[in-house]
């Protein structure tokens, strides 16, 4: 677990001692010679010795964004059109933004990370403003996060371990909203996209939680916003998922290093891997050194556990947390399934919830900081390069933050792009260079493309030879997945292909063949040009190709794209028909996917030329509550363009009433108690109703069962208080609000601590 900058750092096993009963007894440096898969890597020193007179690569640097965010930001994923997806994060004092805000950043002409631009996208439905989630690239292109440590709505930050998620469509610029796994605290789980598509998340902490006697896992069914079970008592998992990290091999299996938050070990090294076709857990052998936080063997410690990194030779390199020493590593070589000893970080350091990733040479670089305090500045970085962990160039702004606030993401460019809840973006430029072997080879790609046109691209190596970056539970950015980039001869310029369907998601691949769909801007500059797949910041050859217009046609834009309407009533968004190349034909607009009870009329119906036409979408007072995705499709002969409306419902104008009985308790340290919630709604009010509370102070969790009174808003809730041994004694107010239906009511319980 990681903690909100403003909270005193605490382990989520500290919280939750007393929820779960499991807790049991550069000169001299030598030169590296990139790895070529399969090849047995040298020798790993794992003694530091000479760390201090070595040299950080010379002409490693660290460049600022040209243009800052709008606001802080923290977790990213780079979308498959080559635009990066950030979260706002304002986990800082000072900070600035929401944590429900998303905004995407584009490269230049040029491909220009650096030079690139802020643009702010969809904001994440309801009440859904996590901290610290599980988050993946879909093979589809669209991206979902799921869980979060904290909830926090209006930037109000709570620990509730919460399972609410949302599946973003870039092509749409829309959030919905899917359904979280019944009984569960996903919480800040580890996930993983496994070799054939299929998006896999734990339960952070199930066993802790008392939602069962064994870890979750599940599955997510994309074409229904579901989850479906796949743990079961006989799976073979030894411990809880929570605090550790999943890292997909090249044989499909998935590698984790367990934090031993249940059947706790305090001497446990133990290691193991996910078999998805066998659906199982079993061994992958002891670390050699002790990679989670047991406080030195002793207890008491945070249970973090480092980040783990595939590397091109087949090797993984995972480091080490600790909070009473320097944090260790060790090397785990997926080709022979054994671990090896490496070197303690160096600097009395430690990667306590720390970000690591792979740079185009195989190289690792990890960021760590001091292991004393588990979560305090400064942080430093180093580079792994199969042998020795050295010193690295650092990020100006780390010397004021622990390792837990950096973010780590490999952009296309071959640069690593790094984030820390403010609004100092950096971008990394290594030395080195990849193998040639570890490029991406096309086989097969049509020498003429239409702009607008959608392509199929073969060849070897697409999703490159790892997932390239790893934190472990608190957000996933893995970018083993192909990208297109086009450069056309003359102007130099840089487009990138929204890719899509990928045939596989495995890494290191091999000569294997694979695929993927790509699009071509229509707006791309047309000529000769060079194509490259590239994965993990390493591109293909080039491939010559022409890109030829798409002559006349047209295309659909609605502005607004969200309206919100209130039952009974109506609401409008104008509809813009663009042509090209000389298109004058009329389009016929028609619309699809309205809920019943909701009529949706156009003001012409057909637009000829360049145009707008209104969209009057009439709600009837019987129409159900909720979200819905409207498709406007304009229609000449043959030709289809398509836009999309996001309309939201709403019931009439009302309210509702919150209240607590007792309204006061007094909790011994180390005890539990319950306060019952009522809600009644009045006036017309129909919504759900969410339920957060603050003011209970340091070590004592606030939990709500359930955490939403579903619509229309009467109904109960029982707010458990649980207080931790070591909590202070006295008496305090607890606020408990409730937000729903545009409405927020609060009521207070005193809690006395004895």
């Amino acid at each position: 677990m990681k903690v909100l900058r403003s909270i005193a750092p605490r382990s989520l096993m500290g919280i939750l001692m007393f929820v779960s009963a499991v807790m049991a007894a550069g000169q001299n440096r030598p030169v590296y010679v990139p790895h070529a898969p399969g090849v047995t890597p040298p020798p790993v020193r794992i003694t530091n010795s000479i760390v201090p007179g070595e040299i950080p690569p010379a002409g490693a640097t660290w460049t600022k964004a040209v243009n800052s965010p709008p606001v802080s930001v923290g977790s990213m994923l780079l979308l498959t059109d080559g635009r990066v997806l950030v979260h706002s994060e304002p986990n800082c004092t000072g900070c600035t933004g929401d944590y429900a805000t998303w905004y995407t950043l584009t490269p230049d002409s040029t491909g220009s990370y650096i030079n690139g631009t802020w643009l702010k996208v969809a904001t994440l439905p309801g009440t859904y403003a996590p901290l610290f989630f599980g988050s993946a690239v879909l093979p589809d292109g669209k991206v979902v996060v799921q869980g979060g440590e904290y909830n926090c709505p209006n930037s109000n930050c709570s620990a509730v371990w919460q399972s609410k998620g949302a599946l973003y469509d870039p092509l749409a610029n829309t959030w919905t909203a899917t359904t979280p796994p019944a009984a569960s605290n996903i919480g800040d789980a580890q996930s993983v996209v496994l070799s054939d598509g299929t998006w896999m998340l734990a339960q952070c902490c199930a066993i802790a939680f008392g939602h069962g006697t064994f870890p979750v896992y599940y599955y997510f069914d994309e074409s229904t916003l579901t989850f479906t079970t796949k743990s079961n008592s006989s799976d073979g998992k030894f411990d809880d998922f929570d605090e550790e990290g999943w890292t997909l091999l090249p044989s499909g299996l998935v590698l984790t290093v367990d934090a031993y938050t249940s059947n706790t070990i305090l001497t446990g090294m133990n290691s193991e891997a996910y078999n998805s076709a066998t659906n199982t857990w079993s061994t992958a052998g002891n670390t050699i050194k002790q990679l989670w936080d047991s406080n030195c063997n002793r207890g008491g410690g945070s249970f973090e556990v480092g980040p783990a990194v595939l590397r091109p030779d087949g090797t993984v390199f995972a480091a080490g947390s600790s909070d009473c020493a320097a944090g260790h590593s060790a090397v785990y070589n997926s080709l022979t399934g054994t671990w090896t000893a490496g070197p303690d970080i160096p600097d009395s350091n430690a990667a306590n919830d720390a970000p690591a990733a792979l740079e185009t040479s195989g190289n690792v670089i990890l960021e760590a900081s001091p292991f004393s305090g588990t979560f305090t500045a400064p942080a430093k970085f180093y580079e792994w390069d199969g042998t020795n962990l050295t010193a690295f160039p650092t990020p100006p702004n780390a010397v004021n933050t622990p390792s837990f606030v950096g973010h780590l993401l490999v952009l296309p460019n071959g640069q690593i792009m790094y984030t820390d809840f403010t609004k100092d973006v950096e971008f990394l430029t290594s030395v080195g260079t990849f193998n040639s072997s570890w490029q991406p080879t096309v086989t097969s790609v049509d020498s003429t493309l239409v702009a607008g046109s959608t392509n199929t691209i073969s060849g070897t190596q697409f999703n490159g030879l790892s997932e390239a970056s790893s934190y472990g539970d608190d957000f996933q950015n893995a970018t083993n997945y192909p990208l297109v980039r086009i450069v056309n001869n003359t102007t130099g310029h840089v487009t990138y292909c929204k890719t899509h369907d990928h045939s596989t998601m495995g890494v290191a691949t091999g000569s294997t063949i694979v695929s993927t769909s790509f699009d071509v801007p229509a707006g791309i500059e047309t000529g000769a040009s060079q194509l490259f797949v590239v994965a993990n910041g390493i591109p293909s050859a080039a491939v010559a190709v022409t890109i030829t217009g798409a002559g006349g046609g047209f295309s659909l834009s609605a502005n607004p794209t969200s309206v919100t309407v209130v039952q009974g009533s109506s609401g409008t968004s104008t509809i813009t028909n663009t042509t090209t190349g000389g298109f004058n034909d009329p389009v016929t607009l028609s619309a699809s996917g309205q809920p019943s009870g909701v009529t949706v009329s156009f003001n012409p119906t057909s637009i000829t030329g360049t145009g707008t036409s209104t969209m009057t979408m009439d709600v009837g007072s019987a129409t159900v509550p909720g979200t819905y995705t409207i498709t406007v499709t304009g229609t000449s002969g043959s030709t289809t363009a398509t836009t999309t409306v996001s309309l939201t419902v709403t019931g009439p104008t009302g309210s509702f009433t919150l209240a607590a009985s007792p309204k006061t308790i007094t909790v011994t340290r180390g005890g539990l108690g319950r306060v019952n919630l009522a809600t009644t709604a009045t006036g017309g009010f129909n919504s759900s109703i969410g339920l957060t509370a603050s003011g209970q102070g340091a070590n004592v969790l606030v939990l709500f069962k359930p955490s939403t009174i579903p619509a229309p808003g009467t109904g109960h809730a029982a707010m458990q208080i649980k207080v931790a041994a070591n909590a202070t004694t006295g008496t305090r107010t607890i606020t408990v609000t409730g937000t729903g239906g545009g409405v927020t009511k609060t009521t207070t319980v005193t809690l006395t601590i004895n």
